[in-house]
């Protein structure tokens, strides 16, 4: 059976919208699922995001977790690094809170 890695609705202090923090995060579900691939534990996982006006990741942590591996939580932040957003014309930081939802297929 395959797992699952559900996206949830992203909470956002700035100018991006919770819809386009999920259709980024919902690009690289592929990459969060290698991740929890490593571990058989379910649970969940918020990723704590700020993102800056060229849609650069400049910071990640797992936030809240819970039951979740704290190795599949740092890869996942990892992970989460590397994603670009689309720039907005506001110059300021995106804060973001997104929801993980761990669990086998």
């Amino acid at each position: 059976s395959s797992l699952v890695v559900r996206v949830g609705r992203a909470t956002e202090r700035g100018p991006r919208t919770p819809a386009d923090v999920r259709g980024v995060a919902l690009k690289h579900v592929r990459s969060l699922r290698r991740c929890y691939e490593a571990s058989a534990l379910t649970g969940r996982i918020t990723l704590e995001l700020e993102i800056d006006a060229a849609g650069d990741v400049v910071r990640a942590s797992a936030g809240r977790r819970r039951s979740a591996d704290p190795t599949v939580a740092d890869c996942m932040t990892r992970a989460a690094r590397t994603w670009s957003f689309p720039a907005t014309d506001a110059q300021r930081r995106s804060f973001v809170s997104l929801p993980l939802t761990l669990s086998p297929g």
